[in-house]
């Protein structure tokens, strides 16, 4: 006789004694016995147990989220969006139980990746890297239909176009930390009306959600030093090691056994082409200093360096690093807009709210960290007191 293996994912009492509802990687069962099962791998007679349908799994799944609970105390500065913090660890649960898919979107930084890598590590993922502005356009989403739900990391928040796509076609999840004052789907997301708190990277944030099953903190000082993040103390080392990590994602397939790779031996190459990179970015830029109240301010142009990475947010920050107060690298897009990024040891982000208040372009970041997609670029260096560029 046909025996079925499998994980048990729920026990109910009836009046025969228990009722067990069982996963054997495919199908759910359900089977009564008086016995006390408390093996959570077992093997059961075929003719013993009954397959369930969807309506009775989807009553399995809603009693689970009943009784879950999150294990640990969920820290302070993800205090605000609590409920919607453990909706989605009762999600990620259920699909490490049942052997569930969760396809992740998440942003090709290091804070992004990191973000990815910890998720897999818990649960069955198919991973899909965008840019935000591919969210913003929905354009190459390429959804996954055999997933259970969706999760962008790292990007996402606000009312765009391929989140509410998204969300029209699987339960969908948000884990970000740009500053925003709207979110269309779940969103785990401690800066939303809350700028200071911009600063708890993504993958901090994904710890805690997987906390329970895995811990890698040399991997979040890694994410942090991507970032910049004060929440977190990294080294140069965690910095470069950032660096490589996105590089990566150029050259080599994205998955998560390439980024333990390069976490743990490849960072050494890769870091030196990026260094390489910034030099002939800097041969090819041109550069003007001002000083605009009293700050050292540094704005750069380039035309296409012919590779995708480092972008101008890295480059901004590379700047950054030789002592400017603010640095304004404007690019070029292959539209008529222009990518206005900017780093400075100010916060800048009332910038943006000033640019969409005149209608001139649309903008994301942190307080110290911005970039603007406008066709005016000199009308916002205008609004940022940088005139005659």
């Amino acid at each position: 006789m046909k025996r079925v293996k499998g994980v048990i994912v729920e026990r109910r009492r009836t009046p025969k004694g228990n009722q067990y509802t069982l996963f054997d990687g495919e199908k759910f069962h359900t089977f009564e016995t008086d016995k006390n099962i408390r093996s959570k791998s077992i093997s059961v007679d075929g003719d013993d147990i009954e397959e369930l349908g969807e309506e009775v799994l989807k009553e399995v799944k809603a009693r689970f989220f009943e009784r879950a609970k999150y294990g640990g105390e969920i820290p302070p500065f993800l205090k605000g969006v609590s409920d919607v913090f453990e909706r989605l660890w009762k999600e990620i649960a259920f699909a490490k139980i049942t052997r569930g898919k969760v396809q992740v979107f998440y942003d090709a930084d290091a804070d992004g990746i990191i973000s990815a890598l910890l998720l897999s590590e818990v649960v069955k993922t198919s991973l899909k890297p965008l840019r935000p502005y591919q969210l913003e356009i929905a354009t190459g989403l390429f959804p996954d239909f055999s997933a259970d739900f969706y999760v962008i990391l790292d990007m996402g928040s606000g009312d765009t176009p391929g989140v509410k796509f998204l969300s029209r076609l699987r339960d969908t999840y948000v884990v970000d930390h740009h500053i925003t004052d709207t979110c269309i789907v779940p969103c785990v997301n401690p800066a939303r009306n809350n700028p200071e708190a911009s600063k708890y990277f993504t993958a901090l944030i994904v710890s805690h959600l997987v906390g329970h099953w895995i811990k890698r903190d040399e991997w979040l000082r890694v994410a942090a030093a991507g970032d910049r993040s004060e929440a977190l103390p990294w080294t140069k080392k965690d910095r470069e090691k950032a660096l490589a990590l996105e590089l990566s994602t150029e050259l080599l397939p994205q998955t998560p056994q390439t980024w333990k790779s390069v976490l743990e031996d490849l960072w050494r190459e890769l870091y030196e082409i990026v260094k390489y990179r910034f030099e002939v970015i800097d041969e090819m830029a041109q550069k003007e200093e001002r000083t605009v109240e009293g700050q050292r301010v540094l704005i750069v142009s380039y035309p296409p360096a012919g590779f995708s990475y480092p972008h101008r947010g890295k480059v901004a920050s590379w700047y950054m690093e030789r002592g400017y107060d603010m640095v304004v690298v404007v690019e070029a897009e292959r539209t008529k807009e222009y990518t206005v990024s900017i780093r400075s040891a100010k916060n800048i982000y009332w910038l943006i709210k000033k640019v969409e208040e005149r209608g001139i372009g649309r903008g994301w970041g942190h307080p110290n960290a911005i970039s603007i997609r406008t066709p005016f670029p000199h009308q916002v260096l205008k609004l940022a007191g940088i005139e005659g560029v």
